[in-house]
Parts: structure tokens; C-alpha cells; sequence
């Protein structure tokens, strides 16, 4: 078995690479000629599905993910809730540069809201985390 001597270093160097390829994933998908995900091989056909039938969650769901993973990095929620409702917008009004596509204000303000419930949440599992960890940390404390 491999031991890491700094397991921190590990986890937020996956967890940045994570945030890179979903960015990645999100202005790749938002930028297809048809947005029609059930005709694409790289998604399931339940999750291509899915999707179709509820277009403005397909929006807020990517922003909701890639808004966790942030806040669990860096910590600094009015600067990424600003970089991530940007994100949202850029990739909305990239959209106007494509014959087939659209930009949609509601699909700005569904990607927006998935940026806000992402950073809320995460910030409130760091808060939990935290915590707990001070919880455990008296706990231990007492029995010594």
C-alpha cells in the first residue's frame, strides 16, 4: 500500500483537477450544436434523458457540483459566488456565437441559483466539519 506523507496536498490537488475537468465538461456541453443530450454517446441514456426533460435543472446541476468542490478549496464564498455567476454568464452569451444555440436569461438565473445552493451547502459542510472536529478533538481531550 502507498503512504502519502501529506494527504491534504492529494485531496486538494484532486479536488482543483476535478474542478478544471468540470469546467471543462460544463462550456464543452453548453457549446454543442444540439442540445439534445439524449442523442449523446458520452452520457447514459437515463442521465441523456433526464436531461431533456428537465433542461433549466441540466443548467443549475454542473454550477451546483463545481460550486461545492470551490468552497471546500478555497473557502472564499462572495468571490467565487462573483467568478462562478460570471462562468454562468460567459458560457450563456458564448451560446450567441453558435447558428443552432440560444441564450437563455432563465438559464442564467437556474445556473446562478445552482451557484448559490453549491455554496451555501458546501460552506455549511465546512462549518459541520469543523465541528465535528473540534467536538471530537474536546472529546478525546476529556478522556485523556
Amino acid at each position: 500500500m502507498i503512504k502519502f506523507k501529506n494527504k491534504a496536498f492529494i485531496l486538494d490537488s484532486i479536488a482543483k483537477l476535478s474542478i478544471v475537468l468540470l469546467v471543462v465538461t460544463i462550456s464543452v456541453l453548453s457549446w454543442i450544436s444540439d442540445p439534445v443530450f439524449m442523442h449523446l454517446d458520452i452520457l447514459p441514456d437515463c442521465v441523456g434523458r433526464w436531461c431533456d426533460e428537465f433542461p433549466r435543472f441540466r443548467t443549475a446541476i454542473p454550477f451546483f457540483f463545481l460550486s461545492i468542490l470551490v468552497i471546500c478549496v478555497e473557502r472564499n464564498f462572495f468571490k467565487y459566488l462573483v467568478i462562478n455567476c460570471a462562468l454562468v454568464i460567459f458560457v450563456e452569451l458564448f451560446q450567441l456565437l453558435i447558428p443552432t444555440r440560444h441564450c437563455d436569461v432563465y438559464d442564467m438565473l437556474w445556473g446562478c441559483g445552482g451557484v448559490i445552493v453549491g455554496l451555501v451547502l458546501g460552506h455549511l459542510l465546512q462549518v459541520f466539519y469543523i465541528f465535528r472536529s473540534k467536538q471530537a478533538r474536546n472529546q478525546s481531550q476529556l478522556e485523556q
